[in-house]
């Protein structure tokens, strides 16, 4: 049992386009970077960077309850929203546009250790919960925390929001969120 959180930047790609690489490449370094220090500051473990795109784990590998599960996931989200703003604080005196991100978070059984070839192989989690998480996010609106309803079931019910249920691609039921207020 898991708990994935995951985040990325909302027009990221635009944002690139309108920037020298090397100036994309230190922004997104400071971004990964403070978002990275939130993960690891609420007992989460970085599982991959996939370009502006972050996935951590909660229960893995370190054992933790469900319940502390989403109790970390969920003040990880809120500790990268005001990093975020703090970067958008200094970006915004050299020019940059404000950036947004948006967070899915999931819980379920996954199967995780080392996966690849003698070569090179990861740590990472597998399975329909790492799916749903990224569907979930890809779903959130900017600037949004989207959660589960198996998430949502450890939080209290005045830090939530309900949306409507998503047709998420690849699972054959809609899946009940909710927002999560910061």
């Amino acid at each position: 049992m898991i708990t994935v959180l995951f985040t990325d930047i909302v027009g990221f790609t635009s944002l690139a386009n309108t920037l020298r690489s090397r100036r994309v490449a230190e922004l997104l370094n400071q971004y990964l970077g403070a978002m990275t220090e939130a993960i690891f500051a609420n007992g989460g473990t970085v599982d991959k960077f996939m370009g502006d795109g972050i996935m951590a784990l909660f229960g893995a590998p370190e054992d933790c309850s469900p319940n502390e599960q989403v109790r970390r996931a969920v003040q990880t989200a809120k500790h990268m929203q005001r990093s975020l703003a703090q970067l958008n604080e200094q970006w915004a005196l050299q020019g940059i546009p404000t950036v947004r991100f948006r967070c899915g978070i999931h819980q379920g059984t996954a199967v995780v250790g080392m996966f690849g070839s003698a070569e090179r192989s990861d740590y990472t989690a597998i399975g329909p919960t790492v799916n749903i998480a990224a569907r979930i996010q890809s779903a959130a609106e900017p600037d949004c925390i989207l959660v589960s309803a198996t998430v949502a079931d450890y939080l209290n019910d005045e830090e939530l929001r309900k949306r409507e249920p998503l047709k998420l691609k690849g699972v054959d039921e809609t899946v009940l969120t909710f927002f999560v207020d910061s």
